[in-house]
């Protein structure tokens, strides 16, 4: 498998999204240090990301024979077999830098809420990877896999999640959910916008955050919802991998949202930086 391949097959264009997920897990924890574990917290969800989208050629290899032939594996690019091994062992890598972030200067390992929490999304992401496609309520898991980014990232830092944390990563999950029920239509030619509702869920936290002078967060806010109208703009036209692309990009948007309205307004500034060099990376290599 060369490079150009594995880096299609990870869909590592969207990366830069789950490191914001990862800061909003971080600074939300309020007990956020700048050391050695962010780095290990951002390499161990890149990792785990990609390992989810091999597996999920790999499972869907039959399906793509006749509905996708020019992915890597029907197209003969690489054998399935290899996918599935790479899969398995970047998760494996991804396990152990979780573990590694864990240890403090007393080299003592996180409490057991870390490890239930990083175990519970592997077995997530590979349960999605098997059923998604015969599974009605996939959406939901794929959701339940983003925003468990959220919580595992946090209990790096802390041993009880909080309230606000809580919110952002049932914000994070149900953006999610609406991106992949309008992915789903792709294959069924269907323009129907219900889950557009799902897109709002941002929008209505953010309008309950309302306070004079937070000039951030209105700015983010404001480019979220343009965001969501540009989307479904070209959702109706039929141009499903544009939508989903640009939605996808725009969680780092929503990230910066939730840190905004939070107080942490430099890191939500950084966390809106991150989406236009996500948009530039999906022109290279294929967000889906």
């Amino acid at each position: 498998m060369n490079i150009k391949v594995a880096l299609c097959l990870g869909r590592v264009s969207n990366l830069p999204t789950v490191w914001t997920n990862c800061l909003v897990g971080a600074w939300l924890s309020n007990n956020f240090i700048f050391d050695y574990r962010i780095f290990l917290l951002l390499l161990s969800m890149s990792l785990l990301y990609v390992s989810g989208m091999f597996l999920n050629d790999a499972f869907d290899y039959l399906i793509d024979v006749k509905e996708r032939p020019c992915r890597p594996i029907p197209s003969g690019q690489v054998p399935r077999a290899t996918v599935f091994a790479w899969g398995i062992l970047l998760m494996l890598f991804g396990l152990l830098c979780f573990f590694l972030s864990l240890i403090t200067e007393e080299a003592n390992l996180g409490g057991l809420g870390s490890t239930i929490s990083v175990l519970s999304l592997c077995a997530l992401i590979i349960f999605y990877d098997w059923q998604h496609k015969e599974n009605p309520l996939s959406p939901f898991l794929m959701g339940a896999c983003r925003g468990g980014v959220y919580l595992t990232a946090s209990l790096v830092y802390v041993s009880t999640l909080n309230s606000e944390l809580i919110l952002a990563a049932l914000i994070g999950f149900l953006w999610v959910v609406g991106i992949t029920f309008l992915a789903k239509q792709e294959t069924q030619k269907r323009t129907q916008l219900w889950p557009v509702l799902f897109l709002m869920a941002p929008i209505v936290y953010g309008m309950t955050k309302i306070s004079v002078g937070e000039s951030v967060w209105l700015m983010i806010l404001f480019l979220l919802l343009t965001v969501i109208v540009y989307a479904v703009f070209h959702f109706r036209k039929g141009s499903y991998g544009v939508t989903i692309a640009t939605l996808i990009a725009a969680i780092s948007l929503l990230d910066g949202l939730l840190l905004a309205s939070n107080g942490f307004e430099l890191a939500a500034l950084l966390a809106v930086c991150v989406m236009p060099h996500t948009l530039v990376l999906q022109r290279f290599i294929p967000a889906t």
